[in-house]
């Protein structure tokens, strides 16, 4: 899990979105509720204020973003559109509460041999209504990480 978000903020930024809606074909705003980093955006991002951007197109094995929806999002600038872009594959990480806990969901399947302590996955409160695919963790585990990466 820490090599897939070191990988992706190598060309990526790193926000919390919620309130997101569609605005048409691919764009999406959404608000920025936490913001990870922003030297791929193109200018200051600030938190509470709302961006627009290309989403990406769902197909099998990349979902697009649910509306309404709250989530990590991994974004980036592209300099000859002059648009916010989401990054292409496996870009955002859903985001969900359940009795005031926030959780993250993982679009594969964590197991056996992982390099993610067993202990840092959860069974999934029936709430979260999640895929056999997916791995749940509690959101503070996804944070942590995120720090230790910015620190090194």
């Amino acid at each position: 899990m820490k090599e897939f978000i070191r990988k992706k903020l190598k060309n990526s930024d790193l926000v919390i979105l919620n309130k997101i809606v569609s605005l048409g074909s691919q764009i999406f705003r959404g608000e920025l509720e936490w913001i990870y980093s922003s030297a791929h955006s193109n200018g200051p991002l600030v938190q509470g204020e709302s961006i627009d951007f290309v989403g990406t197109p769902g197909h099998w094995g990349n979902p697009t973003l649910d509306p309404y929806s709250r989530a990590l999002v991994f974004i980036g600038y592209i300099h000859h559109s002059e648009k916010l872009y989401q990054d292409s594959w496996t870009s955002f990480l859903p985001i969900l509460s359940v009795d005031g806990v926030d959780y993250s969901l993982i679009p594969w399947r964590v197991e056996g041999d992982s390099p993610v302590p067993e202990d840092k996955r959860v069974h999934s409160p029936a709430a979260l209504h999640v895929k056999p695919w997916m791995t749940v963790f509690k959101y503070e585990y996804i944070d942590q990480l995120i720090k230790e990466i910015q620190a090194e």
